[in-house]
């Protein structure tokens, strides 16, 4: 939005919580994001078919978020792949193992943060305020919840636990 000479924002109240999300006050240049920008829906099942053919072609195991933007460079480029072009993973193929398995037979190994974290005790903290109800009958976070999160993760840093 901000490229685009837009600005959106998230409206908070003095202690900082947001009590509107998204508000738009500067509408951005729709015009000129329409020529720059492109997107596309990709189904479930074209994932794996991009994964496969990622592997097949290059040797890259790629994630299910990469697939949809190799599908998406691929059809933007309609498969004509003579330019240079980047795809930015957003996580590690060893996140989705299934996945990768269902795409091109092959487990990956986990990531070394997901190993490490495997192996510490896990820790469930409950949040038992309630939430304030809103007029539409939707649920948002209390003053009390907010104050007992708080709690909770200051809590968490203090004790150098995490």
């Amino acid at each position: 939005m901000d490229f685009y000479g837009g600005h959106v924002f998230d409206e908070r109240d003095k202690d900082g919580r947001v009590i509107q999300e998204g508000v738009m006050d500067i509408v951005p240049d729709l015009e000129s994001m329409r020529k720059d920008l492109y997107s596309i829906s990709v189904k479930k099942a074209d994932h794996y078919k991009a994964m496969k053919e990622v592997y097949e072609r290059f040797g890259i195991i790629i994630e299910p978020h990469g697939a949809v933007g190799w599908r998406t460079l691929d059809k933007y480029l309609e498969g004509n792949h003579d330019r240079l072009a980047v795809i930015y993973e957003t996580a590690e193929p060893g996140k989705f193992p299934q996945d990768v398995k269902k795409a091109i037979g092959i487990i990956p190994d986990f990531p070394e943060g997901i190993k490490s974290q495997s192996k510490l005790a896990e820790r469930i903290f409950s949040v038992n305020e309630s939430p304030d109800i809103m007029r539409d009958g939707s649920l948002i976070l209390s003053d009390k919840q907010y104050g007992q999160v708080k709690h909770i993760i200051s809590n968490i840093f203090k004790d150098g636990s995490i």
